[in-house]
């Protein structure tokens, strides 16, 4: 199967659960590289491709337009799946197309709550196929995974009553700010950010020139802070140049006057 490269910390353990033979594609704040992209499917005849269509993890990339029809067509010429990740999908301030919009054939949509509630919600859905719908019920059934229906309750009646939808209105706003005053100090700093300030949680900064992540995420712990280093998400040669922070976390003055230490400290 297909996977963005950079992508979430505990994907490869996960699929390395499941014996997935896992190939990776290059992803940034552009996209990838769909030629590239291409000559992988020929190479290697993938049956599954999952990805985040929506603010990436970490790269906050969300497919355009034109990505998407190419993926989609792609996924028609060389017969694989398509698993459509949309978990941040309703914090996305500018909306794109969803690859699902083509049909459930060749594409599966998963997305849910815990992004935008909490992540103990546990509260999510699909859209599928008939034929996986059924498929899914029953392994569902068989492996005994059942929601919280006090969860689902909530869920369902914030979904009812429109309180969710304003709630996420305000999330939305308040990450946007966030978002813009951590992209501000990071570019202070003489980070270089993978996509323009003001959307999603991430933000995935290339660290000033002789500087390692995993070394500022070491000197961070000696200091009570917690970094993401770029290896944890990426097995790219170069991912140690980068960080992922998650905006609403990183918004204080004290996370930015520590990282500003750290940074000098690495620099001497």
């Amino acid at each position: 199967m297909l996977i963005d490269d950079p992508c979430y910390f505990n994907m490869h353990a996960n699929l390395a659960l499941h014996g997935a033979k896992v190939i990776t594609i290059a992803r940034d704040c552009d996209g990838m590289d769909l030629d590239a992209f291409e000559q992988l499917l020929i190479a290697h005849k993938p049956v599954l491709y999952m990805t985040n269509s929506t603010l990436h993890n970490p790269t906050g990339h969300s497919f355009t337009p034109a990505q998407v029809y190419r993926l989609v067509e792609l996924s028609h010429r060389y017969g694989f799946h398509i698993v459509e990740d949309d978990l941040y999908c309703d914090i996305q301030q500018r909306r794109t197309p969803r690859l699902a919009a083509s049909g459930l054939d060749n594409v599966s949509y998963v997305s849910g709550f815990s992004k935008t509630l909490t992540a103990n919600s546990r509260v999510s859905y699909t859209v599928l196929s008939p034929q996986l719908a059924a498929r899914m019920v029953a392994l569902k059934m068989a492996c005994g995974g059942v929601t919280s229906e006090l969860a689902e309750q909530i869920t369902c009646t914030m979904l009812s009553d429109g309180s969710y939808a304003k709630h996420a209105r305000r999330t939305v706003d308040r990450l946007y700010e966030s978002n813009s005053r951590v992209a501000g100090w990071l570019a202070e700093a003489g980070c270089s950010l993978s996509s323009l300030p003001g959307e999603g949680v991430f933000i995935w900064a290339r660290l000033p020139d002789g500087l390692h992540a995993e070394t500022l995420a070491r000197q961070g712990l000696e200091n009570n802070m917690v970094l993401a280093p770029g290896t944890l998400l990426s097995k790219a040669p170069n991912a140690s140049q980068f960080l992922r922070f998650n905006v609403a976390h990183s918004d204080s003055l004290q996370v930015r006057e520590r990282f500003f230490r750290l940074l000098d400290k690495q620099s001497k």
